[in-house]
Formats: C-alpha cells, sequence, structure tokens
C-alpha cells in the first residue's frame, strides 16, 4: 500500500505469497504501483499489510517512510 503523507492510500496491489526462507536467503518479489498522475508521495510509505491471520514476527520491516 502506497499512502501519502497524511495516510491517504493513493495505490495498492496485491503480491503473491513469498516462500518461506527455509535456506535462511531472503526471498524477494517486485510489485509494481500504478501511481495515480498528480499524486504527491513525497513523505508517504510503503506498507506491506497482511490479511488473515498469519503470524508475524517483527513488524519493523513492513514500513518504508520517504
Amino acid at each position: 500500500v502506497l499512502r501519502d503523507r497524511s495516510g491517504k492510500v493513493l495505490a495498492s496491489v496485491n503480491a503473491a505469497p513469498l516462500k518461506a526462507p527455509l535456506d535462511l536467503t531472503p526471498k524477494t518479489e517486485v510489485v509494481p504501483l500504478a501511481i495515480p498522475a498528480g499524486a504527491d508521495w513525497k513523505g508517504g510509505s510503503v506498507t506491506i499489510e497482511m490479511s488473515g491471520k498469519l503470524p508475524e514476527i517483527t513488524q519493523s520491516n513492513n514500513r518504508v517512510q520517504f
């Protein structure tokens, strides 16, 4: 989810589940976001949000603010 500095959602996309890092190598996925023309995303954030009841060890790596 891409949000502007006030927290308004500018864009979101569903991503495929990542495989568990059983080999202790980080797993990644490239997910394109279509940002609306004229959107002011500076000062905003990108957050990985999961649905369901999957356990999270930490939330500290699910959000990037820029």
